[in-house]
């Protein structure tokens, strides 16, 4: 049973996110920290800065274990199987392979799946978005009469109406930055995250101003400066001459998708206490709240050595070391 939420957005809901958020992270850290230590031993951003063959060794025999199981793991399509159809439904067999096909394609899953394989194999974990994304935009057509004429408005001008048409109505797939997801700590693995195994988590996004004004609705300023992997190459740039300045300037966004107390739930939405929301926030104020339009989260979960209850999972960056450091 549902009850009608009486609750809108307060600064009670912000505090409760940032503290949730704040959570999150902190259970959450150890587990980046161990993935970044793995990464570390796979692969040193210079090698040359040390003479040691056995680190040498180490690197290449990692880098020659995960390239070899990534093509047998995660290279060729699964294959769909259906299964306990009628031989009248049988008949749209065909339709739902070409379905899948043209999904598999126009989502360029090949490179995706790739990107969550490697992660899946060197962190243990492995992850991919998958919300059903609708675009559309305005048409207006005329009103006409039954006789087919055209009807006109009060000021005797010919009437339009205008509708809503979908341009973009299909899932649309992604591979998060893992170090940029934030769990629970009553999460659970699983690989579809159901209110039972993840009450919510966050995603943190990197947006321009523009961006959010364009998204959201709001003006929001910039409260961090674009930032690059080569740190040799910011350096660079923050002794540059004749930059645009304000054009690296960026808004950190948090994506939670999760459920609410009944008293912080979205105004006018039926609540229930597994019910998930979607709200995008930075540090001062909310962007957008609503319903989470997935009847689960959008988050597909791949996980690789560890316990079967447990969520954090490792791969063989850790699994390897011990045997890597015996060469």
């Amino acid at each position: 049973m549902t009850k009608k939420s009486s609750g809108d957005f307060t600064s009670d809901r912000l505090s409760l996110l940032k503290s949730r958020l704040k959570v999150a992270k902190t259970w959450s850290k150890k587990a980046h920290d161990a993935w970044k230590k793995w990464i570390a031993e796979y692969e040193i951003e210079d090698i040359g800065d040390t003479e040691e063959i056995r680190d040498k060794v180490r690197i290449g025999y990692i880098f020659r274990k995960v390239e070899s199981d990534l093509p047998s793991i995660f290279d060729d399509q699964p294959e769909l199987f259906i299964k306990g159809r009628s031989p009248k439904l049988r008949a749209l067999d065909p339709w739902f392979e070409g379905a899948y096909d043209y999904l598999w394609d126009i989502q360029n899953l090949d490179e995706k799946i790739e990107d969550a394989g490697l992660y899946f194999i060197l962190l243990g974990m492995g992850f991919i978005e998958s919300p059903w994304v609708t675009k559309t935009k305005k048409v207006y057509e005329p009103i006409l009469n039954p006789d087919g004429s055209q009807v006109l408005d009060e000021k005797g001008q010919p009437a339009f109406k205008e509708y809503d048409v979908p341009i973009v109505d299909n899932p649309l797939a992604s591979v998060p930055d893992p170090f940029k997801l934030y769990f629970s700590p009553e999460t659970k693995f699983a690989p579809r995250l159901d209110y039972e195994h993840c009450p919510y988590y966050f995603e943190e996004l990197v947006m321009t101003p523009e961006e959010i004004k364009a998204k959201f609705g709001k003006e929001v300023e910039a409260n961090e400066t674009l930032k690059l992997d080569d740190v040799e190459m910011d350096d660079e740039l923050d002794k540059a001459s004749g930059l645009v300045k304000d054009d690296f300037k960026r808004v950190t966004v948090y994506k939670y998708i999760g459920c609410l107390p009944e008293n912080l739930a979205v105004k006018g939405s039926e609540w229930s206490y597994d019910k998930d929301y979607q709200i995008f926030f930075t540090a001062n104020e909310e962007l957008k709240a609503e319903e989470s339009p997935y009847e689960v989260k959008p988050l597909f979960v791949v996980g690789n050595y560890g316990l079967a209850n447990k969520f954090w999972k490792f791969g063989d960056a850790k699994h390897l070391l011990p045997l890597v450091r015996e060469l």
